[in-house]
């Protein structure tokens, strides 16, 4: 059903876990450790949470996931810290959106299908559906939506 690999250090109990993540998906600290992930509202199916070597990954409480998301850390001299990233709490991740090398405020809204890579969202953004964001600068729109 749901694959929990490596050194992730989970907030919430198998059983809270079952009742809050979809189907097929998957956080994985078999590269980068450790992950620290606060209680779970809501993780669609097929999510996926990974890093690379040399990083790790903190994803704060009450946070919700859309179908097919991707949540992933890695090494990026932008970030504060330098190799970790970080999603705070009461974040909405939409379906398809891809959060990587970045931190995250509280109260953060990302779009279905949006991109945000090696940057700093503070609490309160709003990442519009399918908005590029890289190093702080928006650059447009996806096309493939």
């Amino acid at each position: 059903r749901t694959r929990i690999l490596g050194d992730v250090r989970m907030a919430d109990a198998p059983h809270q876990l079952n009742q809050v993540m979809g189907r097929g998906s998957s956080i994985r600290a078999d590269e980068a450790s450790p992950f620290v992930v606060g209680s779970i509202a809501r993780m669609a199916d097929r999510v996926t949470v990974h890093g690379l070597e040399h990083s790790d990954l903190i994803l704060g409480n009450r946070n919700a996931y859309g179908f097919h998301s991707v949540i992933h850390s890695g090494p990026d001299s932008g970030q504060h810290p330098e190799e970790t990233t970080v999603v705070g709490d009461h974040v909405r991740v939409g379906a398809w959106a891809v959060v990587f090398r970045s931190t995250i405020g509280d109260r953060v809204k990302i779009g279905p299908y949006a991109y945000v890579d090696g940057s700093t969202l503070a609490t309160g953004t709003v990442v519009p559906r399918g908005a590029i964001i890289v190093n702080n600068q928006y650059l447009g729109q996806v096309q493939w939506v």
